[in-house]
């Protein structure tokens, strides 16, 4: 079973447009847009749930019919799910009412299945062919919605991937010059503390140098003015120059 992968809470008003339109279409109670994980299924999209299921929106997976759309990779469609081997003791079947059901699979940016967009009636539904090709056409708009915003969050992430890996690199190369022309320890404190205060805006820089014989030393220097407080504290294996 795959699973959705976000970066945060998804904006239900899009998705619930999608299950409003569902609703009207095939003129059902209930709709959904169910994304399922390891663990629960989650609605970012729903019109018709039960007052107590819409204030949390999830059921854990014991109470699912959709994980098997997400399971099979493929649609579902039942008449009645009362009458289904595997789905009659399901406690959405039991608990919530949930009798005829048809769900039509959701993919991501990768087309992996993740969920499923599902239209519920209370009653023996025999569900029609256009019934089916209204759930394909609304579930392939949904499954586009959700992989752009997959893929700017993936884009955003790569963005500040790449904007972090520039910052380091130009604090390691100013750093690797400044100390390239050292000789003493002195040297290196300065070096450290003219690199601390150009690139990382630190308000002190400290060297702390250890050897055997004297576990601790530190040699503080001066303190500077930039605007942020952070610390540079560089640790050598080595006694003093």
């Amino acid at each position: 079973m795959s699973s959705v992968v976000t970066t945060g809470v998804l904006d239900p008003a899009p998705y619930d447009a999608y299950a409003r339109m569902v609703q009207r279409l095939l003129d059902v109670p209930v709709a959904l847009v169910t994304l399922v994980e390891p663990e629960r299924q989650w609605f970012p999209g729903a019109v018709g749930l039960p007052a107590e299921v819409e204030a949390v929106r999830e059921t854990p997976l014991s109470h699912s019919v959709c994980q098997y759309v997400v399971a099979d990779a493929s649609p579902l469609v039942i008449e009645d799910t009362r009458r289904d081997d595997r789905l009659r003791t399901n406690g959405a079947v039991v608990d919530l009412d949930v009798i005829a059901y048809a769900g039509w699979p959701l993919t991501d940016h990768a087309g992996l299945v993740v969920g499923s967009l599902c239209a519920i009636d209370h009653r023996p539904r025999a569900w029609s062919e256009d019934d089916l090709a209204v759930l394909e056409d609304v579930a392939a708009a949904c499954s586009a919605a959700l992989s752009e915003r997959r893929l700017r969050e993936l884009a955003s992430e790569s963005a500040r991937r790449a904007h972090d890996l520039s910052s380091r690199s130009r604090v390691l190369l100013a750093l690797s010059e400044a100390l390239s022309a050292t000789l003493t320890l002195t040297d290196v404190a300065a070096a450290l503390q003219r690199t601390a205060l150009e690139q990382l805006g630190c308000i002190r820089a400290g060297l702390w140098v250890t050897d055997a014989h004297d576990p601790i030393r530190s040699a503080d220097l001066p303190l500077a003015q930039p605007a942020t407080r952070r610390m540079l504290r560089y640790v050598s294996p080595v006694g003093d120059t």
